[in-house]
């Protein structure tokens, strides 16, 4: 029940309740929930990250996109429930607001986002490339039997993982592409 034209279903995942999260990557228009009441439109200048929850029945609940700016690139790779809200993983590109919160990579930026069960976005982590020649490419989030997550993908050149404390790990890939997997805790 969207009209995407220009635009790609990466990933979609249905929860216990029946609904299900889609999301992917759009570019100039996207209108989701097409004559429903509640219809959303995004419009972009270049490529944006969209995230979307239907109802068993697959009428729209919520959507919602990222804002790219400088000639920023947002592609939304993964979407997993989370709750009642879901988490989104992608990669941004020069730069991109996600909800409230401004991102503005030296190379390409890997980035996790919550959604709220009323679809507003959330918490927004980065994983961040150190420059411009590097690169992070999320691929999936999996789900844990006990709770959280393991986040996948490739990266190159060098990336900054962990939560920015007093000793965040530096990884430094040693070909062109190296894999990349993180175990996220439930929280």
């Amino acid at each position: 029940r969207a009209d995407l034209g220009g635009a790609v279903v990466a990933a979609a995942a249905v929860a216990r309740d029946g609904d299900a999260r889609a999301a992917g990557t759009f570019w100039g228009a996207a209108t989701f929930g097409r004559g429903e009441p509640g219809e959303v439109s995004f419009e972009g200048p270049t490529s944006d990250g969209w995230v979307a929850r239907f109802d068993p029945d697959g009428a729209l609940r919520w959507a919602l996109a990222t804002a790219a700016h400088d000639d920023g690139v947002v592609d939304v790779d993964a979407v997993a429930p989370a709750g009642d809200g879901a988490l989104v993983l992608g990669d941004v590109v020069r730069g991109a607001t996600v909800g409230e919160v401004r991102l503005r990579p030296l190379g390409r930026d890997a980035f996790l986002a919550a959604v709220s069960a009323e679809g507003a976005w959330g918490c927004v982590r980065t994983l961040p490339s150190l420059n411009l020649l590097s690169a992070v490419f999320p691929d999936r989030l999996l789900p844990r039997p006990g709770g959280g997550l393991v986040l996948t993908g490739t990266f190159q050149g060098a990336v900054r993982v962990g939560a920015g404390g007093p000793l965040p790990t530096e990884l430094f890939a040693g070909g062109v592409d190296d894999a990349l997997a993180l175990e996220l805790p439930a929280e």
